[in-house]
């Protein structure tokens, strides 16, 4: 499992192409866990230090290279983005995290590019500074994941952060991925009070699997730190992946509760009298239109009852 995704994703956060310069460079150092049933997890899977250079425009650079401290060599930053740079190191424990990656002066390093060769520097603080908090959905959102209904809007709950004292920013991200890593959503979110997220309807597609990931963020953000006008970041962050799996179609279902019943014929019977999906009153999504011909008519009941005397979805 790729866990250093979402790092690039971040980039959109601060990127702009007003300018040419380094918008941030950062260092990051990630605790990943695996929540499998409705008990928040308490054993990291994996341990990821990741840092990046990001830029307003790809011609600014051609190679940026990471120093550490005490370390006899530089770590290459590769190009993820044509204006993000990344280098990630998989750790088995924290203390071989800490070791590969220990407290200092970090030095970043710019060549190649309209904006020549520069560096900039931030510090790593002696203790890093992890929100106790590992990020866990809810017993009753835990169990949404199972059987997520891909048609409606679903908030996730969780409990949220306290920030360090350490950190001057913290942040809790929900980001989801489909089957080929690719990011279909995320949010970003103020740490110590966020303690759901909505993800909206259709977001995601019906019988499919997907990975969610929850982050708490701590970080120390330093505006104007170096290369110019760039925003520096040390931050500690606690992953948890869980699996969502999509309710297959079940055309009929209305409400999506997993059944084809009177509570969907109700739905239904409401809509086919007001027949045009253009209609105000509809609801939203116009639901009943079963085969999306835009209107509520003989087509779409023929489809809800035969539905509707199997009970069941599939």
């Amino acid at each position: 499992m790729r866990h250093v995704v979402a790092f690039g994703v971040l980039a959109t956060v601060f990127g702009s192409s007003a300018r040419a310069g380094i918008t941030f460079y950062d260092l990051f150092y990630s605790a990943f866990y695996t929540q499998s049933s409705d008990v928040a997890p308490t054993t990291p899977d994996i341990y990821v230090v990741a840092s990046r250079v990001l830029t307003d425009n790809a011609g600014d650079l051609a190679q940026a290279k990471l120093a550490v401290p005490g370390a006899p060599f530089l770590y290459n930053l590769f190009a993820v983005e044509p204006t993000t740079y990344l280098v990630a190191r998989n750790f088995a424990s924290a203390s071989a995290m800490e070791a590969g990656f220990p407290a200092g002066v970090y030095t970043h390093t710019i060549s190649g590019g309209t904006l020549g060769t520069v560096a900039g520097t931030l510090t790593r603080p002696t203790d890093l500074f992890f929100t106790p908090s590992v990020p866990a959905f809810d017993a009753a959102s835990f169990a949404v994941l199972s059987a997520w209904p891909s048609t409606q809007d679903v908030t996730v709950s969780f409990s949220a952060f306290a920030k360090p004292a350490a950190a001057n920013t913290a942040l809790t991200f929900l980001t989801i991925f489909d089957s080929g890593n690719n990011v279909v959503f995320n949010t970003i979110e103020p740490g110590e009070t966020t303690t759901s997220i909505t993800v909206p309807a259709n977001t995601l597609q019906a019988g499919a699997t997907y990975r969610a990931t929850l982050y708490y963020s701590s970080r120390i953000e330093l505006a104007n730190a170096g290369f110019g006008a760039a925003t520096s970041i040390v931050g500690c962050d606690r992953a948890t992946n869980a699996t969502i799996t999509t309710r297959a179609a079940c055309p009929g279902d209305i409400n999506n509760d997993g059944f084809v019943d009177d509570s969907d014929f109700v739905i239904f019977a409401a809509a086919y009298n007001i027949l045009d999906c253009a209609d105000p009153q509809m609801p939203s999504g116009c639901p009943a239109d079963l085969n999306a011909d835009l209107v509520v008519d003989d087509g779409d009941f023929v489809i809800f009852a035969a539905a509707y005397n199997e009970l069941l979805c599939p």
